[in-house]
């Protein structure tokens, strides 16, 4: 009676996973080692934006992390002189983003709401890829002490990787990333075992 508005809070979700994995691996022998691992995947939930409706059909889709190809591959090979030479790639397929009209449009308070006909995380960003390389040398210094100097490579191709994008139609930046991931890093590490 004092006008006062109570929304409902709902924790509770359903969540559908399929998912297929395979994966190709040789252990270290001949100075080589590999292995290649391919994922297949689709992860669903309800994702209202109506207070009212927390589970209508139209609330069923992709979740955040919904990636549905992915790659990752690394290889390690033993150099001459003891120098260990080694590589991570991980590639996958565009993770999606909520698309939202920026306004109140079913009245329920919240300015989340997505068009009609869209559900949600129905907006796909784009593809990540990174390669990253790795050189060692181990030194025996004493009978149990070692020293270990290294060279890290991170995103050896300075790859522009975009995250976090805008799904709100109402702003001026709609269906642009808010950031990217780090570009070319490269370290230069001692690591000392005792």
């Amino acid at each position: 009676s004092s006008g006062t508005r109570m929304n409902l809070d709902d924790s509770g979700n359903n969540t559908a996973v399929n998912m297929f994995q395979t994966q190709l691996q040789k252990r270290m022998s001949n100075r080589l080692s590999f292995l290649i691992g391919y994922t297949l995947g689709s992860v669903k939930s309800f994702s209202s934006t109506d207070n009212y409706n927390l589970s209508g059909s139209e609330h069923w889709g992709p979740t955040s992390n919904d990636v549905r190809h992915r790659v990752v591959g690394n290889f390690l090979t033993q150099l001459p002189f003891g120098i260990a030479f080694g590589s991570v790639a991980s590639i996958n397929s565009a993770p999606p983003y909520n698309i939202t009209t920026g306004r109140d449009d079913n009245g329920d308070g919240s300015t989340n709401d997505r068009p009609v006909g869209i559900g949600p995380n129905a907006g796909r960003g784009d593809t990540y890829f990174q390669f990253d390389l790795r050189s060692s040398k181990r030194f025996a210094t004493s009978e149990h002490t070692r020293l270990e100097v290294l060279w890290e490579m991170f995103n050896v191709f300075n790859t522009v990787n975009f995250a976090n994008y805008n799904g709100n139609q109402a702003s001026t930046t709609f269906g642009q990333p808010r950031f990217a991931f780090d570009p070319f890093q490269g370290q230069l590490g001692i690591k000392f075992t005792f």
